[in-house]
């Protein structure tokens, strides 16, 4: 019994890993799409306004005169905290701003779970124990690779200069659909 429960955990990491790695890809895949998305919003918000835009050492800069305005874009594999991805927009010119774009999935709420477990006292209830948290784990990847295809990213924003001075600053707490939503909104 122990040996079968033992090799029963170590198939349910494997699972959990494989379907973890294709929620992941999926997951890349979208950044990246909505990252070329934000760059082309961006290079096109800009044009229309006739100003210069050029992309120095991995920055899109549009400019006019000695305005300047750049967007920075990360790598699609970046990981951060709290975000799929965050873009960063600084202003530089008679007026100095910096904003902070975080890329959240809409329709997904970012609260905490909780769960209460019992803490098991020997080592065959700490193995059963283990089964259990990766079989529910398993059914909530498994759940989620199942509903990717409801999966949407979209955008917040706050003034990362305000941020610093007060950390407690709400962030524009309902995403919009697309970066261009929100350029009107800074400019």
């Amino acid at each position: 019994m122990l040996l079968d429960t033992i090799k029963e955990i170590e198939q349910l990491k494997m699972k959990n890993e494989d379907v973890g790695r294709k929620i992941i890809l999926h997951i890349n895949a979208e950044k990246r799409k909505v990252l070329s998305e934000v760059k082309n919003e961006f290079i096109n918000f800009f044009r229309e306004k006739d100003f210069k835009i050029t992309e120095p050492n991995g920055l899109i800069l549009a400019s006019y005169g000695s305005y300047k305005i750049s967007l920075t874009i990360p790598s699609a594999d970046a990981v951060f905290l709290g975000a799929f991805s965050v873009v960063h927009i600084n202003i530089d010119g008679t007026l100095k701003k910096n904003y902070t774009v975080p890329i959240v999935e809409i329709n997904r709420s970012n609260g905490a779970n909780i769960r209460t477990i019992n803490i098991p006292k020997t080592e065959i209830e700490k193995l059963k124990q283990e089964k259990a948290n990766l079989l529910s784990k398993f059914e909530e990847l498994q759940n989620r690779l199942t509903n990717l295809n409801n999966f949407r990213l979209g955008f917040t924003y706050y003034d990362t200069d305000e941020r610093k001075k007060n950390p407690h600053i709400v962030i524009s707490s309902m995403p919009y659909s697309t970066f261009k939503e929100i350029l009107p909104l800074l400019f």
